[in-house]
């Protein structure tokens, strides 16, 4: 391996340190389930009633903040569980952009919200929407598994295509398909997360006072 392979290697392990405890997954897999409710309510919702542009607006607004939100609640949950038991990284703005993980669920979001109004200006295509989350969710699942070397992206990005293909193909109303598969986004990013969290602590014990944690990297 030479210079520039190793300094790769290292470089996608500094990268992957954030998401090694499966709580990026958790927090991503907890907003799209409320964002799933959210598109669900609206759908439910008799036109007309007062609470369909609430729960629009709601949806929005979750949009906007989620992201922000989610990464606070995070960083809350590392300073207690991650960092006594591995350590603490800094990363500059440089390594935060070739992370993609902060912004990917905005991105995620962002895109489907698009989509969804593109789908009530192309009436036809509104059915199909689920199929283009799908391939767009695969797609920057498949870009953060390259760029952090972590293979249980690569399985998510393969749920997502898989969970976009089942619902396009019952033809559902663009409300309902868009909050189931933002629903089954969630459980799959969720169930992942926990998973990672589990084999991130029982590789990482908790430390006693006066221990150190040494890895390879």
């Amino acid at each position: 391996m030479n210079d520039r392979s190793a300094l790769e290697v290292v470089a996608r392990r500094t990268r992957s340190y954030w998401y090694e405890d499966g709580l990026w997954e958790m927090a991503a897999g907890g907003s799209f389930v409320i964002l799933s409710f959210l598109l669900a309510m609206q759908a439910v919702t008799p036109p007309g009633s007062l609470l369909k542009p609430v729960f629009a607006l709601s949806g929005a607004i979750f949009t906007v903040g989620s992201a922000a939100v989610a990464r606070r609640l995070v960083e809350r949950v590392k300073a207690r569980v991650t960092y006594p038991r591995t350590g603490y990284v800094q990363y500059g703005r440089e390594a935060q952009r070739a992370m993609l993980g902060p912004g990917v669920v905005q991105a995620i979001v962002g895109g489907a919200l698009g989509a969804v109004f593109a789908g009530f200006l192309l009436r036809w295509w509104e059915t199909a929407l689920p199929l283009f989350f799908g391939f767009y969710s695969g797609l920057l699942l498949t870009l953060m598994s390259h760029s952090l070397g972590l293979g249980r992206f690569r399985v998510l990005a393969a749920w997502s295509v898989a969970a976009g293909l089942a619902i396009t193909s019952f033809s559902l109303p663009t409300l309902v398909g868009a909050a189931i598969f933002w629903a089954a986004q969630g459980l799959g990013l969720l169930a992942s997360g926990f998973s990672a969290q589990r084999r991130y602590l029982e590789s990482a014990p908790a430390l006693h006072e006066g221990e150190r944690y040494e890895r390879d990297v």
